[in-house]
């Protein structure tokens, strides 16, 4: 396991895109997932702070690596771990604690919401009965997981005083009225073995379906 995971870095933190697909993803160790996001974590962190850290000799004391990364990069390897985290198939206790660390640094780049609320745009947009006609099976695959296993894991906070907006997150996901292929079924069935999870329908009994003006009959979705 030492020699495989340095090559299983070097492709989640410096390439940009779904580069971790989850029929990939789910013969992953925690401990290698959880590796990658800290990494990706400690290099978003050294993008905010570098200019505040200490010099040592000379040198931020942050590595040779690391200095050369800006905010943006910083926001593109937070937004990668959370996408990891929940491409993951099985989601557990650890997952969710992997996801905390993620939601911490999240913090200092103005809070995980609007990472959720960007994944969740990147994914109803390859979802979508367009944008299934072009993106990667895989990928399709990839962001029915990511929409899942997020809504799981933010689902009791709608109830809150302060959920309003990841309310309204999965709403839009309920009305997005996502449609699967039969490529995609295909490919899921022979990939997992597992039936697809519609993530508008479980949105659906997390905040309730949809209520519809009288004016709307023709084209709202239940």
């Amino acid at each position: 396991m030492k020699l495989i995971i340095p090559l299983l870095l070097a492709p989640f933190v410096c390439m940009a895109g779904l580069n971790y697909p989850s029929d990939r993803l789910k013969v992953m160790d925690i401990e290698t997932l959880q590796r990658i996001v800290n990494k990706n974590l400690n290099s978003a962190q050294r993008a905010l702070h570098q200019g505040q850290m200490p010099e040592v000799d000379g040198d931020f004391s942050a590595s040779n690596e690391d200095q050369d990364y800006t905010k943006e990069d910083g926001h593109s390897l937070i937004k990668q771990s959370l996408e990891l985290v929940f491409a993951k198939p099985e989601q557990n206790h650890a997952t969710s604690v992997v996801y905390s660390n993620v939601e911490g640094v999240a913090i200092e780049y103005g809070g995980v919401l609007s990472y959720l609320e960007e994944i969740t745009s990147d994914a109803l947009n390859i979802l979508d009965k367009s944008g299934n006609e072009t993106a990667l099976i895989r990928d399709q695959n990839t962001y029915i997981y990511i929409l899942n296993n997020m809504m799981g894991e933010i689902k009791p906070l709608v109830a809150t005083k302060e959920g309003a907006a990841y309310k309204k997150l999965i709403e839009k996901i309920r009305d997005a009225d996502i449609d699967f292929s039969d490529s995609l079924k295909s490919y899921r069935v022979l990939n997992s073995m597992s039936n697809i999870t519609n993530p508008s329908k479980l949105a659906a009994t997390i905040v309730g379906e949809k209520e519809c003006a009288w004016w709307e009959f023709l084209w709202c979705w239940h």
